[in-house]
């Protein structure tokens, strides 16, 4: 029977595949994955034999896994030597595939989309980049009227449209991106004192949040001989900030009622979420 701490180390352990080839014995490691944001990276410094380095080069496809566990899938941005007196080392940095919509416009044909599902309007923004899409919470009602901002960037038009409906957006351990919602699925393991915390602190404050979230958007009234706009409105209360802070947003594009609400809804909670927190330090990953 194995013990403990030869367990710890083979859950621990980081192995890099690039190309299909994995690579092990790193010395010291960082992998960064964020629920929020998308594009989780990774940092591995390698000691190399001198003239012998491994067959790793930019935009090289790569995989990465902590003990059996697959946490990310995209390329190599990165792979350079370093040497001094008394070592020869290769600094390999990559990220995950969906961080390519990070810094990409997004690029559809005329650029706006009528009368359309969530899942369509991220469908055919993620197309040109090859980034499936998983959609694993209801999406709601079809999107009335969605239109690209000229040179927007794929992630920002993604979130706008993912905030209509109060959906949460992030990726997976294969490169995908996944719309859901905070709480959809819970954690496996266990985070308990005395056991695998090393160290636990609050954070987070109340700086962001507000006692009234206030959307303002338009609706397109279609007449016999032009287009005219109405006007719509709709508020979130916190009732754990007493003192009176509104916060104003105005929607983009042709929105409903029921999209304004979810947005302020949606805003509502977030903020409130970042306020609360806990950060704790765990034995391994």
């Amino acid at each position: 029977m194995a013990d403990a701490n030869t367990t710890t180390r083979e859950q621990a352990r980081i192995t890099v595949t690039v190309n299909g080839v994995a690579y092990e014995g790193w010395q010291q490691s960082e992998v960064e994955r964020n629920l929020e944001q998308l594009g989780g990276t990774f940092h591995i410094p390698v000691t190399l034999v001198p003239g012998n380095p491994p067959p790793i080069k930019r935009q090289d496809w790569v995989e990465v896994h902590i003990g059996t566990a697959r946490v990310l899938s995209g390329f190599v941005l990165a792979a350079e030597p370093a040497y001094d007196r008394n070592n020869c080392s290769l600094r390999v940095v990559g990220r995950d595939r969906t961080a390519d919509l990070v810094h990409s416009s997004a690029v559809h044909q005329g650029g706006q989309w009528r009368k359309v599902g969530l899942d369509r309007i991220c469908k055919d923004i993620l197309a040109p980049f090859g980034i499936p899409l998983v959609v694993a919470t209801d999406l709601g009602e079809p999107i009335l009227d969605f239109k690209l901002a000229h040179g927007e960037v794929a992630l920002d038009a993604l979130a706008r449209a993912a905030r209509l409906r109060g959906v949460l957006m992030t990726s997976d351990d294969a490169g995908r991106l996944v719309l859901t919602r905070a709480g959809a699925a819970s954690f496996d393991g266990v985070i308990m004192r005395g056991q695998n915390v090393i160290s636990m602190q609050g954070v987070g404050s109340d700086e962001r949040r507000h006692s009234q979230y206030i959307v303002y958007g338009q609706a397109n009234m279609l007449s016999l001989d032009f287009d005219t706009a109405r006007t719509l409105k709709a508020t979130s209360r916190d009732d754990e900030i007493e003192r009176y802070l509104p916060l104003v947003i105005n929607a983009d594009g042709n929105v409903t009622q029921a999209e304004l609400q979810a947005l302020v809804d949606h805003t509502q909670r977030v903020r409130r979420g970042h306020a609360l927190g806990l950060r704790y330090v765990v034995e391994g990953w």
